[in-house]
């Protein structure tokens, strides 16, 4: 039985505020088709890592465990299900997170906590 890892992507040591905003459950309110092999819920942790629960209709899963890190204004880079990584695009506001993807695929988020 072998180990499955994610990749790495280093943290800073100190939090930004964006990254702050990040930091809680946010749960999927996107219906688009492309938003479909995004997760329901992301709860995104202090220490720069995620956990995501996917959907079983999900036509594949592409978060699902792994770290993330903020890389300046607007951009998110998370630790996709396959261990590659991946750079998104992303805005905060009111508690509605909006992530848009390298296909420019948005996926919209509420914080629940």
């Amino acid at each position: 039985m072998g180990c499955v890892s994610t990749p790495v992507i280093e943290q800073d040591k100190t939090m930004t505020p964006e990254t702050a905003q990040l930091v809680g459950y946010w749960e999927k309110t996107s219906v688009s088709r492309c938003s479909q092999v995004y997760p329901e819920h992301i709860d995104f942790r202090k220490n720069g890592r995620y956990l995501a629960q996917n959907s079983p209709e999900s036509p594949q899963i592409v978060w699902n465990v792994g770290s993330y890190q903020v890389e300046g204004l607007g951009q998110l880079r998370a630790a996709l299900a396959n261990d590659a990584s991946e750079l998104y695009r992303f805005s905060l506001s009111n508690d509605v997170l909006t992530l848009v993807d390298s296909t420019n695929c948005e996926v919209s988020y509420r914080k629940v906590k």
